[in-house]
């Protein structure tokens, strides 16, 4: 099955004609919208819906804390507040008058119980016991348990909890390296995951009494295998797996024996498991088997295995052609249900939908103040990279403006194992982008998830070569069509990004007008040696270089050590708590541009680690330091 969402040879002039989309009206553009506009947290999120139907819950911000509320659907919501700089995530229904929810402060989390029809009063369960705790799922035959992790320092065990009564009965102890625990429809915990480096292993047992075998074991730097949900006979292990194979399908396998017995989903162009932040597979409703696969291609789709929750879906869909449609949350009755609608434009607007009368009721947008009419599209697009490779992106053009000249913000995302998609994601600097007036092209190189294992080994030891051929031909290529102006391209990225904006102003450095590197790395020996103990040395040696055995290798693409190359001011951004990426890589490249007298912008916040995200302000700070120094290099006026 393709899912070439328009017939693309090359990139072309005639944007919107080739794309098969309507071309925004231009004329007058429209004044600047302030940066908090686009950097605000969404008013809430997490919704899902009571068990009988008659309430939902939500997570809402507020000032420096967040908010657990509830509504009935005919009231208002009530609300509690977590603790100054504390945070609640994993609300989950246990009946329908009480839930469990965590709260997290200064690093812990732990599990509480809220009461919603007595008082709305809420109690701790996990308060007690040391380490953080995290809801792995609710028990089918056990309604009022459910399956929990503790962390504990090095190690991660696996409980029981019983909500009514508080009680905490161990179900697993680590064996150490666990990365997951997977309980069966019994309650009983049979199946963990295991990691040792670059080694991954299955390990299975009958009964909690029986000891761990081993009956899977594969390489994680190329393979993946991530255990689910028990099928209902307890016999069978529903998993997304690429061993033996390119791409990502969802698999059954035989507990007992860890072999393969059905492919039960598989895409021919994609990864079913190519974006780990929204991907997933959804047990049916009756727990007999999959209700519905929801993966990437060019955008979000949904694959359906229960008829019943499919029609329900098109109901929905079919009132919101060119949109994303989530199913978030279903009462148990399968009447009431939460869903969630979302585009390139549109960040999410939640609805309650009654399948028995058709009726959709607004529930919250959860950006009011931005009017997706007024936004930028994101259309996908493909190109040949230098060496043949296909590639695939997204463009979005600003609004009000004539596709011709146009200047260009190239952002390339981190990893190099995630990828971008066509939905308005968490990060809205695209958007900031366009209302600027800047064409916006985001790369999906080589190494980036979603596309296949082939395509992401493509990427191995490729930093500042083939991976930023593959930026560099897309930039190229809109520039020989006319679409973007040669001398006002600027790129920026974060992380892996911000490795690939360094590679871009010193390896193509007449490609460039200004580059921004947020927290990238500048020099991978002094990267390698700096990473902390739990870093995956090996995975880091095989798909980056090793200091020793590739050192020809990493001294030709780290772009410290070719400073002299480099002609276009810089905006650097480090966190000074960042342990992923040492500032020490920001620092020392700041000082040699200096050296050199290249102007150079360094906003190092002390208090940050990998990211911006501990203070708004600081967050917004940043971008509107972005922001000018955009502006200056490669604005209406340069």
């Amino acid at each position: 099955m393709s899912h070439s969402a328009f017939p693309i040879i090359g990139l072309t002039i005639c944007i919107a004609i080739t794309f098969g989309c309507t071309p925004q009206e231009t004329g007058a553009p429209a004044p600047p919208r302030a940066i908090e506009d686009f950097f605000h947290q969404p008013t809430a999120v997490a919704f899902s819906i009571s068990p009988d139907g008659e309430h939902y819950s939500f997570i809402a911000p507020a000032n420096d804390r967040s908010q657990l509320c509830v509504a009935a659907l005919d009231g208002p919501p009530r609300c509690i507040d977590a603790p100054e700089g504390g945070s609640f995530s994993d609300a989950v229904w246990i009946d329908d008058a009480s839930m469990v929810y965590r709260q997290r402060t200064s690093g812990n989390g732990d599990l509480y119980r809220l009461t919603i029809d007595v008082g709305f009063e809420s109690e701790a369960l996990t308060s007690a016991i040391d380490g953080a705790a995290t809801i792995i799922d609710s028990l089918d035959d056990m309604p009022e348990v459910l399956a929990i992790t503790v962390r504990e320092a090095d190690h991660t065990n696996a409980f029981r909890l019983n909500v009514a009564t508080g009680a905490l009965e161990p179900a697993a102890e680590d064996p150490g390296g666990v990365t997951q625990w997977v309980f069966d429809r019994g309650g009983r915990c049979r199946a963990a995951m295991v990691e040792d480096a670059s080694d991954s292993r299955l390990l299975v047992r009958d009964d909690e009494d029986q000891p761990w075998r081993e009956v899977l074991a594969f390489d994680n730097v190329v393979d993946l295998f991530r255990p689910l949900f028990f099928t209902t006979d307890n016999h069978h292990i529903v998993a997304y797996s690429n061993l033996d194979r390119n791409r990502v399908v969802v698999v059954t396998i035989d507990a007992a024996t860890g072999r393969e017995a059905e492919i039960v989903a598989e895409d021919s162009d994609y990864d079913l498991f190519g974006d780990d932040e929204t991907d997933f597979v959804h047990p049916s409703a009756d727990g007999t088997g999959i209700g519905y696969v929801f993966f990437t291609t060019w955008r979000r789709e949904h694959r359906f295995f229960d008829d019943e929750i499919g029609a329900v879906h098109e109901r929905v869909a079919s009132r919101f052609p060119d949109h994303i449609v989530r199913l978030e949350s279903s009462d148990d009755a399968r009447r009431r249900h939460i869903v969630r609608v979302s585009s390139d434009r549109l960040h999410g607007v939640f609805y309650l939908f009654d399948s028995s009368t058709d009726e959709l009721t607004l529930l919250e947008d959860t950006y009011p103040w931005l009017e997706a009419e007024e936004l930028a599209r994101r259309t996908p697009i493909e190109w040949d990279s230098l060496d043949g490779l296909r590639i695939h992106g997204y463009l979005m053009l600003p609004p009000d403006r004539e596709p011709v000249n146009l200047p260009l913000v190239v952002v390339a995302h981190g990893g190099p194992r995630w990828r971008d998609c066509w939905e308005m994601g968490r990060f809205f600097e695209h958007q900031l982008f366009a209302d600027r007036g800047y064409a916006v092209l985001t790369v999906n190189f080589r190494g980036s998830s979603g596309y296949g294992k082939a395509f992401m080994r493509a990427g191995f030891k490729q930093a500042g070569l083939a991976v930023q051929d593959d930026v560099t031909s897309g930039v190229r290529t809109l520039v020989e069509q006319g679409v973007v102006d040669r001398d006002r391209v600027a790129i920026l990225g974060g992380s892996y990004g911000g490795s690939v904006a360094l590679a871009g102003i010193t390896f193509t450095p007449d490609l460039y007008a200004c580059g921004v590197d947020l927290f990238g790395v500048s020099n991978f020996f002094t990267f390698l040696d700096s990473l902390p103990p739990f870093f995956n040395l090996d995975h880091m040696h095989r798909t980056v270089g090793h200091p020793i055995e590739d050192r020809e290798l990493l001294m030709r693409t780290s772009p410290l050590l070719h400073i002299d190359r480099i002609t276009a001011p810089v905006l650097i951004a480090q966190g000074g708590r960042d342990i992923t990426v040492n500032r020490a890589e920001s620092d020392q490249m700041v000082a040699a541009l200096r050296n050199r007298g290249i102007e150079v912008i360094y906003i190092l916040e002390e208090e940050e680690g990998h990211g911006f995200f501990r203070d708004e302000t600081r967050w917004l700070s940043l971008w509107r330091n972005i922001d000018a120094f955009l502006a200056r290099n490669i604005g209406d006026n340069v």
